[in-house]
């Protein structure tokens, strides 16, 4: 059910650039001290989309876990709540991650499934 809505949130309503990647991956995030499960459904060098049922607020920031991506890349990147549908978070990184953490994010992370 998640990912039918995820998926009709990706597609394009939005402009924005750069272009978001559609991929799905179990992460944590920690807003206000108090650490939540997430998933994350598709992300950008700019920002991501995820799903948790942490209670977050428009312009709230929080760290969210990227280590799937392997040593070498950020271990959490800071973002800010953009929008919110139900349990679904738009949100933007501040500062924005580097191309090199996406595309390692894209090869590590299991391929988002086409079931909804």
């Amino acid at each position: 059910m998640v990912f039918a809505l995820a998926a009709e949130l990706s597609k394009g309503r939005e402009r924005r650039s750069p272009v978001r990647r559609r991929l799905r991956f179990d992460s944590t995030l920690s807003a206000s001290g108090r650490p939540a499960k997430a998933v994350v459904l598709d992300l950008s060098e700019a920002g991501l989309m995820l799903h948790t049922q942490a209670m977050l607020t428009i312009d709230e920031r929080f760290e969210v876990d990227l280590s799937v991506a392997g040593p070498d890349a950020v271990d959490t990147a800071e973002a800010r709540v953009v929008w919110k549908r139900g349990a679904l978070y738009g949100c933007r990184f501040v500062p924005p991650v580097s191309r090199a953490t996406i595309s390692t994010l894209l090869l590590r992370a299991p391929a988002p499934s086409r079931e909804g």
